[in-house]
C-alpha cells in the first residue's frame, strides 16, 4: 500500500497529541508492507518526509518525550529529505496488543537510538565505526592533525555537508603531565639546537657538541649536587665502563633538564596548545569546505584529561543548528 505527497499539515493534530509538536509544513510519502502469519504481525514502513518543518510545542499527556529537532537535523539530508525504514512486530494473541502503541514504540526507539548515539548514525552513512569519530588524538605537546585524525575529520566534514542542520562542537583538551613533559623536552631540544648551531641535529650523547650544549644548560639550570649524584648513579649503573658511564650521565642530565623545563610549563602555555589544536581541527575542516566554518562551535570549558595512551584526545560533539 502506498501513499504519495500527503501534506503533513493534516497530520499536525496527531503529532501534537503523540509527539508534543505541531507540523508547520512538509509532505509525506508512505509505503506499507504488512504480513500476518499465525496471528503474528510483521511489517515494514518506508516513510519519506520532504521539507519537514516543525511548529510550536504542544502540551499533551499522551506525547512521547522525543528530541525531534535533533533527530530531524540528523536525518534530513541536503535536499530536505528524510528517508526512514520502520519495521514493526506484534502478537495479535496478546490482549494488550495495540497497533498504535507498537508504532509509537518503534518510532520512539528509532529516534531515541539516533539521537543518543549521533556518531554511530553518522558512521552508518559511510560504513565506518562512528564512535571512533568522537575523539581526535594528538601527540603530546603537538597540535598537528595526524593521519588517523585527518581521516575522521574528512568523514565528519562529509557528514556535515550531507546534513546541513548539524553543527560540530569542539572541546579543547590538554593532559597536564604528558603535554608539559613534551613541551619541556621541546624547550631543551631547541636550546641544544641553538647551542650547537644546528637546527637538524640528532640527539647523540656521544657527539661532543651535544655534550657541550648539555653541560652548558645543566650548569645554568641544575644544582651541582644533583649533577654529582647523577654522575655517581651513572657509574654504578654502567659498572664503571668509562664510555658507557659518560653516555648514561648525559642521558640523565638531559632527562633532568627536561624535568626542570617541564615544571615551568604553566596553565597559560597549555591553553595556548589547546588553542592551536582546536585551530588545527578547524583549519583542516575549512580546507575541505570553507563554508563549514560557520557550523563549527567551541565548548566554553577546556578539558583537562589524564590519558592512558601516549596520545591526548580532543573531544567532538554533534549538535543541531539552533
Amino acid at each position: 500500500m502506498q501513499f504519495r505527497n500527503i501534506s503533513t499539515n493534516s497530520l499536525s493534530p496527531y503529532t501534537a497529541k503523540f509527539a508534543g509538536r505541531r507540523i508547520k509544513s512538509g509532505s509525506l510519502s508512505l509505503t506499507l508492507d504488512y504480513k500476518l502469519a499465525s496471528n503474528k504481525l510483521s511489517g515494514s514502513n518506508n516513510i519519506i518526509l520532504e521539507s519537514l518543518v516543525l511548529g510550536e510545542k504542544v502540551s499533551s499527556p499522551d506525547a512521547m518525550d522525543l528530541p525531534l529537532d535533533m533527530a530531524i537535523s540528523l536525518l534530513q539530508d541536503g535536499e530536505g529529505k528524510i528517508d526512514l525504514k520502520l519495521p514493526i512486530k506484534g502478537d495479535l494473541d496478546n490482549p494488550e496488543f495495540e497497533i498504535k502503541s507498537v508504532v509509537q514504540k518503534a518510532i520512539g526507539n528509532l529516534i531515541g537510538g539516533i539521537v543518543t548515539a549521533p556518531f554511530t548514525f553518522i558512521g552508518s552513512l559511510f560504513d565506518i565505526d562512528g564512535e571512533k569519530l568522537k575523539v581526535i588524538n594528538f601527540e603530546p605537546g603537538q597540535s598537528e592533525v595526524m593521519p588517523p585524525g585527518a581521516e575522521k575529520l574528512t568523514a565528519l566534514s562529509k557528514a556535515l555537508l550531507q546534513r546541513p542542520a548539524l553543527i560540530l562542537v569542539i572541546s579543547g583538551a590538554y593532559d597536564a603531565k604528558q603535554d608539559s613533559q613534551a613541551l619541556g623536552r621541546a624547550i631543551v631540544l631547541d636550546d641544544i639546537s641553538k647551542a650547537t648551531e644546528n637546527e637538524a641535529f640528532t640527539l647523540n650523547y656521544s657527539e661532543p657538541k651535544v655534550r657541550d650544549a648539555i653541560d652548558e644548560l645543566a650548569g645554568k639550570r641544575l644544582d651541582k649536587e644533583v649533577m654529582v649524584k647523577l654522575k655517581e648513579k651513572a657509574a654504578v649503573e654502567s659498572e664503571a665502563d668509562d664510555s658507557l658511564v659518560t653516555t648514561t650521565y648525559y642521558k640523565s642530565l638531559f632527562s633532568q633538564l627536561v624535568a626542570t623545563a617541564s615544571s615551568t610549563i604553566d596553565k597559560s602555555l597549555l591553553e595556548f596548545l589547546v588553542r592551536d589544536r582546536v585551530n588545527s581541527i578547524t583549519d583542516y575542516i575549512k580546507q575541505i569546505d570553507v563554508s563549514l566554518a560557520e557550523r563549527i562551535k567551541y565548548a566554553d570549558e577546556i578539558n583537562v584529561v589524564t590519558s592512558e595512551a601516549a596520545l591526548v584526545g580532543v573531544t567532538l560533539e554533534i549538535d543541531a543548528v539552533k
